[in-house]
Formats: C-alpha cells, structure tokens, sequence
C-alpha cells in the first residue's frame, strides 16, 4: 500500500483532499495530514511517503522549501504541488525543485485529483519495485543470519548488509524484541490451520501497535516467530509498546505471545549480539508463563533432575495402580511444586512424566486389561509444551482421562494364562525369546500359545514383545548418553540394524532421525519456543 501526505495550512483544504478520494481503492494510505512544511518534513523523516501532496504557500517552511529537502533524501517520492492561479512563479520554481505535476485549488475535482494521484502512483510503482526487490534480498540475508544465530552457529562478525540504506533510521538507538506464539503446536492444532495467516495478523498487529513516530522492521523466522527491530532508546517505551501487542493479540485471535526485550543498543553493528542475547534470554521462558514480557537481563539457571533421590514418580505410579486417585492428584501436585521452586531443566521436566505416564501404562498391561487407553496423545501434547503452565494443565486433564479409563467397571480381562505370559514377557523382553522357549517354559505346544495368545489381545506374541522394546527404546533414546547399539542392546536386538527397520515400521523414522527430532523439540520448546 503507497503511503500519501498531504500538506496544506488551510484546516479545510486538508480534510476535502483526505475525503475526495477513496484512497483504499487506490491502494493508498493517507499517514498523515499536517499544516505546514517543518510538521511535514518531520513526517516525511520518519515514515517516508510515497506520495506528497503539497500546498506551496505555507508559513515558516513553504512547499518549495520542502520539495527541495524532500528530493534530496529521497528523488524517487513523487509531489505534486497545489497552487491559485497567482502562483505561476511558485509553480515553476516547485517544478524545478522536484514536484511531478501541480493542481488549482479553485478548480480541483475529485476526477482531476484521482487522475493526477494515478499517474503519480505508475512512478510509484516502479520505484517501489525497485526497492522491493533490494529490500527482499537484504531481509532474506538477515533472516538466514537470525535463523544460524539461532541455532547457535557461527557467522561473521562483519557483515555488510548492516550498512544498508534500510537501517539507517536505527544507526543512534534501537532495541530487540523478539516475538513468539506461546504453545505453538497446540494452537495449531486446536484453531488455526493456515499459519501464513497467523503471520500475517501478527504483522498487522505489530504495524497497529507501534506508533507513527517510531520506526520498526520485521524478521519472521516462521510463522509464529520474529525479530522485531525497533527505533529509539525509551525503554519503558518499548515495554509498553509489547505489552499492548500482548494484549491486542489475546482479545483478537485469543492466542497468547511473550516477549523478550533487549537493553538499548547505540551501534547497529551490534544487532547480531543483540539478537543472541534475545534468543538465549528466551530460553528462560518455561517458568515464567504465557503471555509475558522478559527483559535480557533476567535470566534463569536450571538445574538438572536427580531422579534416584526423588520418590514423585513411583508414589504416583503406586497411587494410580491402587486406585487411589486422590493421593495421585496431591502428589503430582508436590511434584509440580518441586519443579518450579527448584528450577529443573524443562526438557527433563517432560520427559519425567511421560516416563510416569508409559509406566502406568505399563502396570494396566500387566494387570491383564483389554480395553487399554492409548496415552500417545497425551504425550505428544506434553512433548509440545514450551510452558510449565500449559505442561500442568495438559498432564492434569490427561489423568482425569485416564481415572475414567480406569474407574470403567467395565474392563475385560484376559485370562490368567495370558496374563502369566504377559508377565512373563514383561520381565524377560530384553533377552533373546523364540516361541518354541516361551511355550516350553508354560508347557503349552507352540500353536495353542499363539492361538490363544492371539485371540486374547489381538496380536501375535513377537509384536507384543516388539511393542514392548519399542516404547522402552522410545525412552532409552531421550537419554543422549547412550550409543543407539547400546540401545538396541538393551532390548534384546543386539543387531542394530534389524533394530532400526524395526524402529522405523513402528514410528516410520530412524532411532538416529527421532533422536534428531527429539533435540530439535527440546531447543524449541526451550528457546520460543524456536520452533
């Protein structure tokens, strides 16, 4: 959208050119409408116009004045000039200075007017053009340069794009706000399916909420994530500004962002540190909840979980077998009490209850139920939790799920023999069992084992054992300190390579891949979320 000034000392003239046209059809968006030549240029300076409409007598700074300043900082702004048919001498000297085309007051129409804008809007577009394109190659630059800060990889320190025309208006003061969508992966699953529409209305949040007098650029690194570049040095300022745009984009898409802002920067040669400051703050954001605004300065440090010195986990689990739920709800509660006053690591923060959540699982499997509960999708919603706020509610509303599965009276249940197989199987999976040897042990033939067997829980006995090694491998690979062969070791498939096709056709990627995504969610749900 071209943005038009319009400059006349006459309170009147001003408002008939801002209502003679529709300048929304035009794709134009009149940014202001000021008295004289100082208030315009000053205008000009801070939002740069495409298009002036200038009256040419005017007090303390006259349009002549003003064309002239105007084109010296920017030839490409196209003006046109308003003038009363004593103003010959005036007309020429605005053309000579710059001006494109010039209008009489006393016969100015709205065909005459729209005429003139649109042919100055052609030259607009070629201009614009031009510099959309160097403009588009200087932010994707940025962009790649945000993305491999981001990941912690390293990049020159000189880069020559921070000399650029484009952030000039940043050279003396600016700040760093970095932006993201809090529980990204939940949101969109639950409301919003096209994510180029979601940057696309955190834009024009950003664009209502930042007054005219302040300049600001925008780097989204996806859909839900940006950098926001901001002029100026008032702190407080800044804050406010982040604050109403936490605000605005609760009460309109009833989705919640958080902010970290950075101190105030003198040189733009700096953005790049800057922008790794931000990052690396944000990663202090599981505690603090959604819809928050952080300052660089405050920072966190997390601590590591000792799970041999910590009994939350086997009391939960004992409280769910024995159905008491009450004494489940209280001590998980004490958990998330721990948790936070401690500061544990997020990512082991949620790997630690879905290890609770596998081992519940787990004891129902044992006990002989048929009708089991898949926690697969609580789990994944705990996986894609980048607040301790929403891991608290997600993990709460998913054992209120499963104390219904449980409190079902009406579970059927296999029969004992399955049940001693079962639990024989559970106790012996990680070493190497044939069906000849799991028949001998409850001497039973073979086929009357695997037809039973099959006909109790609908599987046959080497995917029961294959699924039990898999969700076990599933947990063994969050522990980055084991070797993958050690892996497949541990679950009785000492050939890694018939692990992994197995692995695959189970969760349809590679141990090595999901041990890949695995990382690539905890930096996320860590630093942004970043992604």
């Amino acid at each position: 959208m071209y943005k038009v000034l319009i400059v006349d000392d006459e309170r009147l003239i001003r408002m008939t050119l801002q209502n003679m046209l529709d300048w929304k059809e035009l794709n134009c968006d009149v940014v202001a409408a000021v008295k004289d030549g100082i208030e315009a240029y000053g205008v000009f300076q801070k939002v740069h116009p495409d298009l002036i409409i200038t009256d040419l007598k005017m007090p303390q700074m006259d349009g002549i004045e003003l064309i002239r300043k105007v084109k010296e900082e920017r030839a490409d702004t196209q003006i046109i000039a308003l003038s009363n048919y004593s103003d010959f001498e005036l007309v020429r000297d605005a053309m000579k200075a710059g001006a494109a085309d010039y209008l009489l007051k006393v016969t100015l129409d709205k065909e005459q007017l729209e005429k003139a804008v649109r042919q100055r809007l052609v030259h607009c577009e070629s201009a614009q053009e031009k510099e959309d394109s160097e403009e588009i190659k200087w932010l994707n630059h940025i962009k790649q340069t945000l993305l491999l800060i981001k990941n912690q990889e390293k990049i020159e320190k000189e880069d020559a794009y921070l000399e650029s025309a484009f952030v000039q208006p940043y050279k003396k003061e600016y700040q760093v706000a970095y932006l993201h969508v809090d529980n990204i992966h939940l949101f969109y699953e639950e409301k919003y399916e096209e994510h180029e529409k979601l940057e696309k209305f955190l834009y024009d949040q950003m664009r209502d909420s930042v007054p005219l007098d302040i300049e600001f650029r925008s780097f989204f690194l996806n859909h839900h994530t940006a950098i926001i570049l901001l002029q100026g040095g008032q702190k407080q300022r800044m804050a406010n500004i982040c604050h109403t745009m936490i605000r605005n984009i609760q009460q309109y898409l009833n989705v919640q962002i958080s902010f970290v802002l950075s101190n105030v920067m003198e040189d733009i040669k700096d953005f790049y540190q800057c922008c790794g400051d931000v990052f690396a703050a944000s990663r202090n954001h599981f505690y603090r909840g959604s819809g928050t605004l952080m300052f660089v300065e405050e920072k966190e440090e997390y601590v590591g979980l000792d799970v041999a010195h910590m009994s939350w986990h086997k009391d939960i689990m004992e409280a769910m077998s024995t159905r008491d739920f009450q004494k489940a709800e209280k001590m998980l509660e004490e958990s998330f009490n721990m948790m936070e006053k401690e500061c544990i690591e997020p990512y082991q923060v949620i790997e630690y209850y879905i290890f609770i959540l596998h081992n519940i699982e787990g004891n129902e499997m044992v006990k002989g139920h048929k009708n089991m509960y898949s926690l697969d999708t609580i789990v994944m919603n705990l996986r894609h939790c980048d607040t301790f706020s929403k891991l608290k509610e997600v993990l709460m509303e998913g054992f209120v799920l499963v104390e219904e599965w449980l409190k079902d009276e009406n579970f059927n249940r296999y029969r004992q023999e399955v049940v001693d197989v079962m639990n024989y199987l559970d106790e012996n999976y990680q070493e190497k069992l044939s069906l000849k040897e799991i028949a001998e042990h409850f001497s039973m033939s073979e086929s009357s084992l695997s037809h039973l067997f099959k006909n109790e829980t609908g599987m046959n006995l080497k995917s029961y054992i294959n699924e039990k090694r898999m969700k076990k491998a599933l947990e063994l690979l969050s522990n980055e300190s084991f070797k993958i062969k050690d892996v497949a070791a541990q679950i009785g498939m000492e050939d890694q390579l018939y692990f992994n096709r197995v692995f695959k056709k189970y969760y349809d990627l590679s141990p090595s891949d999901y041990r890949k995504k695995l990382q690539e969610e905890r930096n996320e749900n860590l630093d942004e979320v970043i992604e």
